[in-house]
């Protein structure tokens, strides 16, 4: 399993929530999303979630939507 996983896709509705819970959750535990795409790939209440819980340990992304994890440190 990756330790990072980075995603590079165009926004389009194939790509929309493309990382969710589901997927999340899937990641190994303690691993890191970095997500340079656009702001709708990601399911951000999941990964909200997934950061609450600890089982991602952060990410890097390119701009969440103001209040989104109420702008946690660990993405």
């Amino acid at each position: 399993m990756s330790d990072v996983v980075s995603l590079h896709v165009p926004e389009n509705a194939s790509t929309k929530n493309m990382m969710g819970a589901e997927e999340l959750a899937l990641m190994k535990p303690g691993s890191l999303l970095i997500n340079a795409a656009r702001g709708t790939v990601v399911d951000i209440p999941a990964l909200c979630d997934a950061l609450k819980r600890k089982h991602l340990a952060g990410g890097g992304y390119r701009r969440l939507p103001d209040g989104a994890c109420n702008q946690q440190r660990s993405i």
